[in-house]
């Protein structure tokens, strides 16, 4: 063979070196660094943390208390709180913790995404814009620059994904395929959609089988791989298991309906964490109570028990709970004052991005995996581990719990669980035809993966097609994939939101990175274009994703300046109770106001905080006077935010209006 035919084969063998690696090394560093100017730029433009932030942080804060039962207790998994905790113990701090455990996961994504563009011909050029899409990626810098477990369940699935071809690339090594199976039991920890990843790996078994290449070393491969996974989902299992008496892969709502779980309800969150705190539903959730009621023919009766359910939280769209008693001390994770003057400890950067667009505020099942969802049934012993020897045998335990789950997940194919009740729009896309799921699915994918970002995966799967095919059919068929998981999502649970579509996005990537090299050839109509896309996608990246709501914080201040401790205080979001360091009665809007004088009665609430615009859009009524009396407000040119006192809590439950 002659020189030129030979760096030929080398230059288009996929495992190639690709020669001095100095170069390529220097422009993965310089991707990172980029990374993390980008996400830290992003935190520091961003004034609240998302939704969820507070329930891990207390997740985070009972693992380093030692209360681990109650930490595994919470319906969210535990390996983004493990993290923090772990980093916390370093830095002091778990605020700086968990966003630390998101810009390392955003750090990751660009290794990840850069070890797939060196499986492709011509990496030396391709696999630095690949690293540099996922560093600029809008997605991945809202969802790694925040305390969210979503960039790192992200980052674990392209790492998986990228062990899994690894492994097919050198004919089935066993020790990649354990490494992709541990990965991906790593993410079902971070999320239980983690357990998806299983598919990608047999469409590369099917794949090995059906062509009749490395079929043994495949298999071999397989095995590793299951071993990996079992190795991090098993523990979890069981403990869930000795600690709720229910066979569970997770015990968060949307589980429950996708027959993941036996219990026959929702499994109760601590009622010290943010999200066990009282909840009032909004009045859709109300009507669909009891509409569904009329529905059953049971008249009146049990119109009026849905009524009553709704007003208890005991069953609405989300899993609401029974609340905590009205003199229950406040949680001992992170959300009490810090300061000596009782002003809540606000980090100087405090939110990460980023609410997602498609989201409706007053519709509690479109927000129950975003943490609005509540357990109803059984509430463990977060106070104590279980120490009288009634744990089961890990062996059987594993065989009657892998046949349990089984048989409810076998249950739930092609039918909906009737256990929980869901609000109107939930039911509104769970009728969706067939066509129009898909239609709604392919709208929120491309919404979410933005179009400077769909410009460059469609230029790059070109490149891919002619130089790499089979790694161009490995990424489609992962994110399609996984599409067809949200559709089964959207269908049982009846919403998405963008964070859903990240792990569809995670493979275009590498495709994008491709579609840069692509377009920064020396044509000038492509590098326009380049330059336009990139600068779109920095500026969309580091560009606040809500409005400024320091008037909310300043509000925050002052409650926990003209309250106690122990008491209770109304608001929309469960993040308003960390920043104020108090509790908070949760209500999503417009509600009904015999709900909210239930509550405010039980708990004896001083102070409300409201945006003006949220009640001049959902509670109009609020601002007459008759409910609720301006104490004082906080505004800047983006926002203004009432802090309201309570004056209809003295009136007969009769003349409170709906």
């Amino acid at each position: 063979m002659s020189e030129r035919t030979s760096a030929a084969h080398a230059a288009s063998s996929p495992t190639a070196p690709v020669g001095d690696e100095r170069p390529a090394r220097r422009w993965l560093l310089a991707a990172l660094a980029l990374a993390l100017l980008l996400r830290l730029v992003s935190w520091w433009q961003s004034t609240l943390m998302m939704n969820d932030g507070p329930d891990f942080l207390w997740q985070a804060g009972q693992m380093l208390a030692g209360h681990w039962d109650a930490a595994l207790s919470h319906p969210y998994l535990p390996l983004y709180a493990a993290a923090t905790a772990g980093v916390a113990r370093l830095v002091g701090d778990l605020v700086v913790a968990g966003l630390t455990v998101s810009i390392l996961s955003g750090l990751l994504l660009v290794l990840a995404s850069w070890g797939f563009g060196r499986r492709v011909p011509g990496a030396r050029v391709i696999a630095p814009c690949a690293a540099l899409a996922a560093a600029i990626n809008v997605r991945a810098v809202n969802y790694t620059a925040d305390i969210q477990s979503d960039g790192l369940f992200a980052a674990l699935a392209l790492c998986a994904l990228w062990a899994m071809w690894t492994s097919r690339e050198r004919k089935g090594c066993a020790r990649s395929a354990l490494a992709a199976g541990a990965l991906s039991g790593l993410a079902y920890l971070t999320r239980y959609e983690g357990l998806y990843l299983c598919v990608p790996w047999a469409w590369l078994l099917g794949v090995a089988l059906v062509g009749g290449r490395a079929r043994v070393p495949m298999l071999r491969a397989t095995l590793a791989f299951v071993v990996g996974v079992l190795a991090c989902v098993l523990p979890y299992v069981l403990e869930v298991h000795a600690l709720t008496d229910a066979w569970a892969l997770s015990i968060k709502p949307s589980a429950l309906r996708m027959g993941l779980t036996d219990a026959d309800e929702f499994l109760q969150a601590p009622p010290d964490s943010p999200l066990g705190w009282p909840f009032i539903p909004s009045r859709r959730a109300s009507l669909a109570a009891g509409a569904e009621a009329r529905a059953d023919g049971a008249g009146s009766e049990a119109e009026a028990e849905a009524e009553a359910e709704t007003e208890t939280e005991t069953e609405t769209a989300d899993g609401t709970h029974s609340a905590p008693s009205p003199g229950a001390e406040p949680g001992s994770g992170p959300t009490g004052p810090s300061k000596p003057d009782g002003k809540p400890a606000t980090p100087a950067h405090d939110d990460g991005p980023h609410e997602d667009a498609a989201r409706t505020p007053d519709d509690p099942a479109q927000q129950a995996d975003d943490g609005t969802a509540r357990g109803a049934s059984r509430t463990p012993d977060h106070a104590t581990s279980p120490t009288d020897g009634t744990r089961p045998a890990w062996t059987a335990a594993g065989v009657g719990g892998a046949a349990a789950l089984a048989s409810h997940a076998a249950t739930a194919v092609g039918a909906v669980r009737p256990a929980p009740s869901l609000p109107l729009l939930a039911r509104d896309a769970r009728m969706l035809s067939p066509f129009a799921l898909v239609a709604e699915i392919l709208r929120g994918f491309l919404h979410t993966l933005r179009g400077e970002a769909f410009v460059l995966a469609l230029a790059g799967g070109c490149v891919l097609f002619r130089r790499r095919r089979e790694l161009l059919g490995f990424l489609l068929v992962t994110s399609v994939g996984w599409l067809g998981v949200l559709a089964i999502h959207l269908h049982v649970n009846g919403y998405l939101s963008n964070r859903h579509y990240l792990t569809a996005i995670v493979p275009m990537l590498p495709l994008c990175g491709a579609g840069i090299a692509w377009f920064a050839a020396p044509v000038t109509w492509r590098r326009v274009v380049l330059g336009l896309a990139l600068f779109e996608s920095v500026r969309a990246g580091t560009w606040p994703q809500r409005e400024d709501k320091q008037p909310r914080l300043d509000a925050l201040a002052w409650v926990a300046e003209h309250t106690r401790p122990e008491q209770w205080f109304l608001t929309q979001r469960r993040r308003d109770g960390f920043y104020a360091g108090r509790r908070a009665i949760v209500t999503n809007m417009p509600c009904r106001d015999v709900s909210v004088l239930k509550k405010l009665r039980e708990y004896d609430v001083p102070y409300a905080v409201f945006s003006l615009d949220t009640l001049e859009h959902d509670q109009p009524e609020w601002l007459d006077g008759t409910r609720f009396a301006e104490v004082t407000r906080f505004s800047d040119a983006g926002e203004t935010v009432l802090v309201l006192r309570p004056t209809f809590v003295e009136l007969e439950d009769g003349s409170a209006g709906r």
